[in-house]
């Protein structure tokens, strides 16, 4: 903690030095329109429904408690974390298929403790025991919904495997099953799959490059970005004891949660990559400088993912982000942002910016959540009714007109003129009597 604040001392001295980019991107955010902001540090943003069929919700959420954020820009707490826990990480899904989302909180304490939050009764509630380490909702690789974990240790970080996990309500507990095939050294946030025939595995590396890699042996490697795209904003310091030795403190890096969904409605699932850069500070050994970030859509290609749309570099760092149906029929991407630096006395401010899906520019709250108008149907004109049905009728064909052969002229013969009938002899008179 003391390192930290010496750095934030270093920084405030080298902020005439700080890269252009970088002073745009905080610039950018702290002058551009957005839906909601506080004085708080953001570690999570998801979307959800707390009815089925019931309009979509977005939840923030800052290191005590979970707000839902409305249109209008105002926050209502619906959750706060247990006393001495910080929350880390939040995730939503419908773990059980009944139309509500579920969340999965992350917090720190003596130990990593993940907490399933349900809605019993309207009100969000904690189901179960807490599991000792972490757990995370995402999509199996035939699109299914699935609850994976993995547990902490008191010597390192992650301890074992990453395994499907299953909500035992009888016992009130959540209990491991099968084995994800993953190497040993992958952490549960580290690894995605695309749904599809056949279906794709990625994985989020150390170095902050993308990787495909192949699901019959997640060792090889079939495809490395170029670039080194993945942010790992949130960081936690974590002390670490082994047997018989010394404390060694630690400072854990989460990587953000990657969205994969259909975004475009073309029938492919589109990966959503929170992104950012971070530069080493020399004068300590695990503090970084964040830079900016960003979000990034990135489509399936016949090897690896191809960049399809990106939002503007916003802040110092994009700490999470996820699409959003604020009114039916619209989607957008909403991403929150730390925008100010945590200075002295000052506190820490962090922002939620709306985004066109298609692009990502930014989009003002009034455009992203105005009802959309849909289109009146021109009527057709009706048709006039006939007194009598056409089929009624019964319209007799008309005889054949039997064609006039055409004679010419001169093989016309004239009749020939009729003789006049002979005269009767008149009657003769009678001969006078004597």
């Amino acid at each position: 903690m003391m390192q930290r604040l010496i750095a934030g001392l270093i920084l405030l001295v080298l902020g005439g030095c700080a890269h252009d980019t970088a002073a745009i991107a905080r610039n950018l955010a702290q002058h551009e329109e957005a839906l909601y902001g506080c004085r708080c540090k953001a570690v999570g943003l998801a979307s959800g429904h707390d009815v089925a069929g019931g309009p979509e919700l977005l939840w923030l959420a800052d290191e005590r408690r979970v707000s839902r954020i409305d249109g209008s820009g105002t926050a209502e707490e619906v959750w706060v974390a247990p006393t001495f826990q910080e929350i880390v990480r939040l995730e939503a899904a419908d773990l059980d298929g009944d139309g509500v989302d579920e969340w999965v909180v992350l917090v720190q304490a003596a130990r990593m403790r993940s907490h399933v939050i349900a809605l019993r009764d309207g009100v969000r509630q904690s189901i179960g025991k807490p599991w000792g380490g972490y757990l995370r909702p995402m999509l199996d690789a035939d699109g299914t919904t699935v609850l994976v974990g993995q547990r902490a240790g008191g010597d390192r970080p992650f301890r074992g495997g990453v395994e499907r996990v299953a909500w035992d309500a009888e016992a009130g507990t959540f209990k491991p099953g099968e084995r994800v095939k993953l190497p040993e050294r992958f952490s549960v946030f580290d690894f995605f799959w695309l749904p599809g025939e056949p279906p794709r595995l990625y994985g989020l590396e150390e170095t902050s490059r993308l990787a495909e890699l192949d699901p019959r042996s997640p060792r090889a490697v079939l495809w490395r970005s170029d670039g080194r795209p993945v942010a790992r904003p949130v960081e936690v310091d974590r002390t670490y004891k082994e047997l018989l030795a010394d404390e060694e403190e630690e400072t854990l890096r989460l990587a953000s949660p990657v969205g994969v969904e259909d975004l475009d409605g073309d029938g492919v699932a589109e990966v959503l990559l929170v992104t950012g850069n971070a530069t080493p500070l020399a004068v300590f050994q695990n503090l970084r400088v964040h830079q900016g970030g960003d979000l990034r859509i990135y489509r399936p290609e016949h090897r690896g993912l191809v960049e399809a749309a990106r939002t503007p570099v916003l802040g110092s760092a994009m700490v999470a982000g996820t699409s959003w149906e604020p009114v039916p029929g619209r989607t957008v991407l909403a991403g929150v942002a730390w925008t100010r630096d945590p200075a002295g006395f000052a506190p820490m401010e962090s922002r939620v910016f709306l985004f066109e899906p298609e692009k990502g520019d930014l989009l003002g709250a009034a455009e992203a959540l105005a009802p959309i108008e849909l289109a009146v149907p021109v009527e057709a004109p009706a048709e006039v009714e006939l007194a009598v049905p056409v089929e009624a009728v019964e319209v007799e064909p008309a005889a054949p007109v039997e064609a006039e052969a055409v004679v010419p002229d001169e093989l016309v013969e004239e009749p020939a003129p009729e003789e006049p009938a002979p005269e009767e002899p008149a009657p003769e008179e009678p001969a006078p009597s004597e």
